[in-house]
């Protein structure tokens, strides 16, 4: 799990807060790998997205992975 969070972490440029979010959603998903993820206000500033078109880029993203932000 550590290379593959340092790989993230490398090719997108991810923040410290950014790997704690990561790391966060990811326990909670292997803990119940069927439950949606659901992202509250907090985590969703966590994604560090400046702009309404980022934040909907994140989105998408986040949904492929069954991952709902608020």
């Amino acid at each position: 799990m550590e290379n593959a969070i340092n790989e993230w972490e490398e090719e997108y440029e991810m923040s410290e807060i950014q790997i704690v979010l990561l790391k966060s959603i990811f326990k909670r998903k292997i803990e119940n790998p069927t439950k949606d993820i659901v992202l509250n206000e907090k985590e969703i500033k966590m994604i560090g997205s400046e702009d309404e078109e980022g934040l909907s880029e994140s989105r998408i993203s986040f949904e492929e992975l069954l991952f709902y932000l608020l």
